[in-house]
């Protein structure tokens, strides 16, 4: 258990007796007008000691003799500029660039120009330096990051690339990347594997910027031509996107595992001019389907990022081979094209593109970019339409990486894990701002995930919520497993936990009800009773919470000993903090992480705001962290909540009073907002305002209390039953989730209809649980299903797991049962959700709605409209009921 908890329940003990000793109704009338401040019991948060750092996040020496030579670069002395090492010897060799004449990359291919190399004192840093960090930093941090901070915040620092420059000055020793999935390639292009994790420190991963640049800028990419990059994480994406921004060339960019029309779409309509493609099996997928084309024909360039395992010497590369291409390498250009259009250019690898950029690298002067200019394009998920590229410049991200704070930020040497896709806003963000904090960052997979969590310890971990929801359910399979006496126990221990976790928040003031979307009704003598019983639950409801938190404090500490050190165990056990984005953080996620001692953090924000809207701070006690609650905006953010316009009485939209916390659309203004959509202006016009205020589409309110951002759901979402009734989706779905043990992903459906109905994804094993299945049954369905369907795909035949699911709807008695837990589910609390709110009927599923049927998004967002049509026929015959 977290020391501030224990400070807190003997402070709330010690307030909770005073109350009853002293006649507390009065008084206490006075005193809970203000939430209880006991910010300056809590212990002081230091920095943790380097012993127990991991040897990844150490700092590393820069060599004294380095591969890299700098060099003038006209009167900028904010540009550093050199020579790459090309030797065999790893030495320091300055290349004639007027010796040889002709193509570049055929100069690279016939071997005039050798490839690039990384060299071994890239990543060799000696003992003696590496322990003399390690003591420097023994009494205080090895970098000065007050300083860091204030040149981040200098208005000299005007790009995005401007970072590395910046970090490399301050903490350039310190490991800023590490990727083992992706490795670095061998000193040789002729080795037969690649088997040395990609590891660079910040003033190495600036010099590798550098080359990229100079190699684009030498194969006559200039400023302002768009580049489309294709790709899923991984170091190289890093540095080749930095590279390509550096360069002056915006980048839109996509996952590789995007449809190939989806490709095609942002490749045509952000008008790029070159490619930068995952590997070689996107490459040939593309060509098979026609190859990439926009106003400027096919590509001039495509990049191909990871080269192929067992990639042996390549014919005309560094040799003057012949033609054909070889196993498993890119082969010759004509081999290797994306297309057999006669313009399309050259095929490189990130390897080729460097070694282009270190010959030119002496000559090269990158352009002079400005905040305003356009940094990036990236499109919105498509979950209701075509996707839009949204337009972000340098100073929209700079404000993310600048001014978001979790109260808990990154130091140099803390180590933060990257799962997400980079393509995603959310984690492109994140990334910068961990990064430009001195932080080491670990590129991860979701097959590795679980190995790397014990690997390195990650100090922060950037996930979404359904990321939280697997893990949370993992461990809950887990902890469930054991004997009878062992399962009761740990259910036991989990609910005096979650109970003390409940009692603290009430005691604290930290419970946010939704407002009431109609006012009270009744006689005068009814509104008098209800009024007066509301104010005596209030004035008592925080003591006796206070006592309660005394009463299960035992409980949770044991809970702690036994069942949460475990779980922290298995996320690392060195989290300082885990941040959650992309999606609403569902209540009972929150409850169980809070419960077992690791901080959440959940945030708000859109592509359109770069994207954080609000954020919530870890360790700050006056802030809510109930479900739905997204903090507070960061630095220069605006927020305004305005009533849902009446479109069939044309009433206009009207600002909302914050201290009503009503509920309205949440509008948003500040320097973190887009410059528009790409070449759609009457969607941008649609989208922000002439005052600049942009329509996030979202509803939610104020908290009069404390000024918190409370979203309660999508205006888009909302459903308009036929009396008039409106619904928010999302709540009801989140409550049916969480308490129904059968019930894995729910959506509500009802838009025109009198009453609500759902799509209920089951879990067979919860079937079985309930002894609504055989266990025998429950396993073979399970393993159709496969364990990562959502990201995966089903394992067994849909149409087979389709039949199914209709052989289990066909069971009345089976229906009635999962339908009598779900109405259970939505009556607990008789406040929480009103008659209409209630879902009637419910049509069984067991594929779940998953990234490769095109139900979710990429970033594991249902897309309503699609699965709504997917299932047409199926929500036909539930209303016809």
């Amino acid at each position: 258990m977290r020391p501030e908890r224990l400070a807190l329940s003997l402070v709330l003990l010690v307030w909770s007796v005073a109350n009853v000793s002293h006649g507390f109704m009065a008084p206490l009338a006075v005193r809970l007008r203000q939430p209880l401040r006991v910010e300056h019991l809590l212990p002081a948060r230091h920095p943790e000691p380097p012993g127990g750092r991991l040897d990844t996040a150490r700092p590393h020496e820069v060599p004294s003799r380095s591969p890299f030579r700098r060099c003038n670069a006209g009167d900028d002395s904010s540009h550093d500029y050199g020579t790459a090492t090309l030797s065999e010897g790893g030495h320091p060799e300055l290349i004639d660039t007027h010796r040889t004449q002709g193509n570049p990359v055929q100069l690279l291919r016939q071997g005039h120009i050798p490839p690039f190399t990384w060299t071994p004192p890239l990543f060799s840093p000696s003992n003696a330096t590496a322990k003399k960090t390690q003591d420097d930093n023994s009494g205080k941090s090895f970098v000065d990051t007050a300083a860091l901070e204030r040149a981040i915040a200098s208005p000299g620092l005007r790009s995005v690339p401007g970072m590395w420059t910046v970090l490399a000055e301050h903490c350039g020793a310190w490991n800023m990347l590490t990727d083992p999935s992706h490795p670095v390639p061998p000193p040789s292009l002729a080795a037969s594997s690649f088997s040395t994790p990609l590891s660079l420190t910040f003033a190495q991963a600036r010099d590798v910027i550098r080359l990229a640049a100079a190699g684009l800028h030498a194969l006559n990419l200039r400023q302002g031509d768009h580049i489309a990059f294709f790709s899923e994480n991984s170091a190289r994406w890093l540095l080749a996107e930095q590279g390509a921004s550096l360069n002056g060339c915006p980048t839109a960019v996509r996952g590789a595992y995007a449809s190939v029309e989806e490709l095609q779409y942002i490749y045509r309509t952000a008008d790029c001019k070159a490619v930068v493609l995952q590997d070689l099996s996107l490459l040939r997928k593309l060509r098979e389907a026609g190859g990439l084309s926009s106003k400027h024909g096919p590509p001039r360039l495509v990049i191909v990022l990871r080269p192929p395992e067992g990639m042996r010497e390549r014919q005309g590369v560094g040799s003057g081979g012949g033609e054909g291409e070889t196993e498993g390498g890119l082969g010759p250009l004509s081999v290797a094209t994306l297309s057999e259009e006669p313009d399309c250019g050259p095929t490189v690898s990130l390897e080729e593109l460097l070694a282009l950029g270190a010959r030119h690298l002496p000559h090269y002067l990158p352009p002079d970019l400005r905040p305003s200019d356009l940094h990036t394009l990236v499109f919105t998920s498509g979950t209701t339409g075509r996707p839009k590229g949204v337009m972000l410049s340098h100073a929209n991200i700079l404000h993310q990486v600048r001014h978001i704070d979790l109260g808990r930020n990154p130091v140099p040497g803390d180590v933060v894990l990257s799962l997400l896709p980079c393509w995603h806003i959310f984690e492109r963000s994140s990334e910068l701002f961990a990064l430009a904090r001195g932080a080491s960052l670990v590129y991860s997979s979701v097959r590795a995930f679980k190995a790397d969590l014990q690997r390195y310890r990650p100090h922060y971990l950037i996930v979404v919520p359904r990321l939280l929801e697997n893990v949370h359910r993992s461990i809950k399979d887990k902890l469930s497993a054991g004997s009878p006496v062992r399962r009761r126990l740990v259910a036991t221990l989990s609910l005096l936990s979650l109970l003390y976790t409940r009692a603290l928040k009430q005691a604290l003031g930290l419970v946010v009800r939704r407002p009431a979307s109609h006012p009270p009704t009744g006689s005068r003598r009814h509104l008098f009773l209800a009024s007066f019983v509301s104010t005596l639950r209030r004035l008592a409801y925080r003591p006796a919470a206070a006592l309660a938190t005394c009463f299960l404090l035992p409980g949770a500490l044991l809970a702690d000993l036994l069942v949460w050190k475990k779980v922290r165990q298995a996320l690392g056990g060195r989290q300082k903090l885990v941040v959650s984005g992309g999606s609403a953080l569902a209540r009972y996620l929150e409850e169980f992480y809070d419960a077992a001692g690791i901080s959440v953090v959940s945030g708000y924000g859109l592509t359109e705001t770069s994207p954080v809207i609000a954020v919530r701070r870890a360790g700050r006690l006056r802030n809510l962290v109930d479900g739905g609650v997204v903090g507070f905006p960061p630095k220069e953010v605006e927020l305004e909540i305005r009533e849902l316009e009446d479109e069939r009485k044309g009433a206009p939209e009207k600002e909302v009073g914050s201290a009503e916390g009503k509920v309205g659309l949440v509008f948003t203004r500040g320097p973190q907002v887009m410059q528009g959509y790409y070449k759609d202006p009457s969607s941008t016009r649609k989208a922000v305002g002439d005052d600049g205020w942009l329509n996030t589409g979202d509803l939610g309110y104020l908290n009069p209390g404390t000024g918190d951002l409370v979203l309660t759901g999508r205006a888009k979402d909302l459903i308009v039953l036929s009396n008039g009734e409106n619904v928010e989706p999302q709540p009801i779905e989140d409550a049916v989730v969480e308490r129904c043990a059968t019930v894995e992903q729910c959506l509500v459906l009802g838009h025109d209809k009198r009453q609500l109905s759902a799509l209920v994804v089951v879990s067979p094993q919860g079937l079985a649980a309930r002894g609504l299945l055989p266990p025998a049954e429950a396993e073979r369905l399970d393993t159709m299903v496969g364990p990562s369907a959502v990201l995966l795909g089903c394992q067994g035949d849909k149409t087979a797991l389709d039949m199914e699911a209709d052989r289990l709807n066909a069971d009345e008695s089976l229906v009635r049962a999962v339908q009598k837990e779900v109405a259970a589910a939505l009556t607990q609390d008789p406040e929480e959700f009103r008659a209409w709110e209630q879902i009637k009927n419910v049509h069984l599923l067991l594929a779940p709605f998953n990234v490769q049927s095109g139900l979710l998004t990429q970033t594991l967002k249902v897309k309503r409209v699609t699965v709504q049509d997917y299932y047409k026929e199926a929500i036909d015959r539930l209303y016809a009921q």
